[in-house]
């Protein structure tokens, strides 16, 4: 029997759970900053931490995809893997 595909599974599973992590680390991260609102004094100050929270916004985006592409990676790999068992032990079977 072949591991090759279980363990890209595995390594792809691995690596989609980290770019979840990473998800979550920069959602702490941007209400961290958010929170710190009250330490600017209103008007002109205000429109340049509204900038830095739409920055903040669009990695946390960007991270998001990144994550769930590997998520869709991980998943596709894993039911190949799966699907493709059936094949790999009817095909010992006959040796």
């Amino acid at each position: 029997m072949d591991l090759a595909p279980f363990i890209g599974a595995i390594s792809s599973g691995g690596k989609a759970i980290w770019a979840w992590i990473g998800v979550i680390r920069t959602q702490f991260a941007r209400g961290d900053v958010a929170g710190r609102r009250y330490a600017f004094a209103p008007h002109d100050p205000e429109a340049a931490f509204d900038a830095v929270l739409v920055l903040l916004d669009r990695e946390l985006n960007g991270k998001i995809a990144e994550a769930s592409v590997k998520t869709g990676a991980f998943t596709g790999k894993a039911l190949g893997a799966f699907l493709d068992a059936g094949a790999v032990w009817t095909r010992d079977d006959r040796d």
